[in-house]
C-alpha cells in the first residue's frame, strides 16, 4: 500500500488552541451551518446522506431520512428529497413539503445544488463544474412560479447576488455575478479569481498567490502569499467578525490557517495540518 493521509475536523473557540473533535475523516461530516457551539450539516453514511447536528462531542442525525441536496438558511433547513424540496426546524420538526420539481427542470445530478435568497430558491442543475452555461431555475417562495436562466455554477451568495466564475477560452477563471431583482448579469473583477468571500469592507477575491479588497475605492491587494510562513499558494478565503481566515498549502501534506484583519496585517496562525 503507498501512503495515505487522514483529516479530521477540528474547531476553534477563538483561543488559537484548536480542539480536535470525536468525528471520523473529515468528508464523513460536511458542515454547513454553525450555531452558538453546534455544528450542522451533513452526514454521509453508507452511500446516503443525512441532516445531522454535533453538539457536545456528540453527532446526532437530526431526521432518519437521507436527502440529496441541502440549503441551510436562516429560516430553517431546506432540502431534497427525489423530486421534493421540503424545509424543517433546526431541530428536526415541522417538516414541510416546500415544492415539487417538474420533469422538464429535473436532473438527478450529484452536482446540482441550490440556495435561498431573497424569498426564492435558486437551484443549480449542474453536470459540469467547467461550464459557463449551466441551467438554473428559481422558485418564488410567495408566487410560487419557476423561472429559468442560463448563467455559471454559484459559487457564493450574497447581498442579493448570485457570484459565478466563468470561464474564457484559455481556461482562465474570472468572476460574474448575477443580480436576483433585475437579472442582470456583470463582470466583478478581470482577476483570475478561485475563491470569493465577503466583509464589512466590500468582497474579498483570492487568486492563486494573492488576496484582494474589492469596493467602490476600486481594487486592492492586501495580502502576498509570500507574507504568510510555508505558503505557496492559497486555498480559501473567509470572514468572519472583521477577520479574514486564509487557507494557504505547500502541498497535500502541509497546510495553515492564518488570521488577518482587514488590512491584511497578519494576526496570527491559527493552526498548521
Amino acid at each position: 500500500m503507498g501512503d495515505s493521509v487522514q483529516l479530521f475536523l477540528h474547531y476553534d473557540k477563538g483561543d488559537g488552541k484548536p480542539i480536535k473533535t470525536n468525528l471520523p475523516e473529515y468528508n464523513e461530516f460536511e458542515v454547513g451551518s454553525i450555531q452558538t457551539e453546534t455544528l450542522y450539516g451533513i452526514l454521509h453514511d453508507s452511500g446516503n446522506y443525512y441532516v445531522a447536528k454535533y453538539e457536545n462531542e456528540t453527532l446526532e442525525k437530526i431526521a432518519e431520512t437521507s436527502i440529496r441536496h441541502s440549503c441551510f438558511s436562516e429560516n430553517g433547513i431546506y432540502y431534497q428529497v427525489d423530486k421534493t424540496i421540503f424545509v424543517m426546524d433546526y431541530n428536526g420538526a415541522n417538516s414541510t413539503v416546500v415544492v415539487k420539481i417538474p420533469d422538464e427542470l429535473y436532473l438527478n445530478s450529484e452536482y446540482s445544488s441550490f440556495a435561498v435568497c431573497d424569498g426564492s430558491i435558486w437551484y443549480q442543475n449542474g453536470s459540469d463544474y467547467d461550464s459557463n452555461e449551466i441551467p438554473l431555475w428559481s422558485y418564488d417562495l410567495s408566487e410560487k412560479v419557476f423561472s429559468t436562466y442560463n448563467i455559471g455554477g454559484i459559487n457564493a451568495v450574497n447581498n442579493g447576488y448570485l457570484y459565478f466564475i466563468r470561464y474564457d477560452e484559455f481556461e482562465i477563471s474570472t468572476l460574474w455575478r448575477f443580480n436576483v431583482k433585475t437579472f442582470h448579469i456583470e463582470q466583478v473583477s478581470d482577476l483570475f479569481v478561485n475563491s470569493v468571500a465577503f466583509c464589512s469592507l466590500g468582497i474579498l477575491l483570492q487568486t492563486e498567490t494573492e488576496l484582494y479588497l474589492l469596493n467602490s475605492d476600486g481594487t486592492t491587494k492586501i495580502l502576498d502569499c509570500e507574507e504568510i510562513e510555508g505558503c505557496v499558494f492559497f486555498v480559501g478565503v473567509s470572514s468572519h467578525n472583521d477577520r479574514i481566515f486564509v487557507k494557504s498549502s505547500a502541498g497535500i501534506f502541509d497546510g495553515r490557517i492564518n488570521e488577518i484583519d482587514l488590512n491584511g496585517n497578519i494576526i496570527r496562525q491559527i493552526c498548521a495540518y
